[in-house]
């Protein structure tokens, strides 16, 4: 989806329908451990760390784990979007963080400067991803990795459905993903000799039926087709599945690669 860096600049313009997307996962099992929460448990750095995450978004990664960054790490954070980058400085420390606008593809940086690239659900969008690869290695250290994140084709699963049916040809969904975790490590593999996958699963059980609505309505092309007549059609659907199983029920499948040249 959205591989067109055009498409990525209008749908990432700023954070809100990335906000409304990750607005969903309030539904998720209280005792799970928060996506943000397990992508940091996964990171296992120096001290010292020196990390770029590209196509950083709003920042919600750190934002949700401030709590446990080590004082000497430094981070650079990197996205196409100036909204996002206006977003992701709000509470991020100007003494850890510095930002830049760029294109993972081209990125504007010296070889061989850190200690960990993260690029956390943001590989699917990239037209060239092997180009964007290559640079991911030349910016890393000796010894360093690459973490990237991603869905499995299971991830919210009945969601897509429902967008692809009310969105129909217009839905950027409808056709097969280009980076997931079933076909990630191909892609990896051809760059970095050593890739390693792990994973996380659960559920959500949404009781609201405007959160279904407002997730549908953030994907490019909702808010001019779905109107009128089909948006509460839309509504309705989800009413239902609530009332008749108690919650609108998204399974969740999600996981990282973990590369080193």
């Amino acid at each position: 989806m959205y591989q067109d860096r055009a498409a990525v600049q209008t749908q990432y313009a700023d954070a809100a329908n990335l906000r409304a997307r990750s607005a969903i996962y309030r539904f998720g099992d209280p005792g799970a451990t928060p996506w943000p929460r397990w992508v940091f448990d996964q990171l296992d750095l120096p001290a010292a760390a020196r990390v770029l995450e590209v196509g950083c978004g709003d920042g919600g990664l750190w934002k949700r784990n401030l709590d446990r960054l080590p004082p000497a790490w430094r981070a650079v954070m990197l996205d196409l979007s100036p909204g996002m980058l206006a977003a992701a400085r709000l509470d991020l420390p100007a003494a850890q963080f510095a930002f830049a606008q760029g294109d993972v593809a081209r990125l504007p940086l010296v070889d061989a400067r850190f200690d960990a690239v993260v690029a956390n659900h943001m590989l699917y969008h990239v037209a060239d991803r092997a180009a964007a690869l290559r640079e991911i290695r030349r910016a890393l250290a000796p010894g360093g990795r690459l973490l990237a994140t991603t869905n499995s084709e299971a991830h919210l699963a009945p969601m897509r459905d429902l967008i692809n049916e009310f969105l129909g040809d217009l839905s950027p969904l409808r056709d097969a993903k280009p980076f997931t975790l079933e076909n990630g490590a191909s892609a990896i593999g051809a760059v970095f000799a050593n890739v390693e996958r792990r994973e996380t699963r659960g559920a959500l059980r949404v009781t609201d039926a405007e959160a279904v609505v407002a997730y549908v309505m953030s994907i490019t092309g909702a808010p001019q087709y779905v109107v009128g007549d089909r948006l509460d059609e839309l509504r309705k659907r989800a009413e239902g599945e609530i009332e008749q199983n108690g919650a609108f029920v998204l399974p969740t499948a999600a996981g990282m690669f973990v590369a080193t040249p």
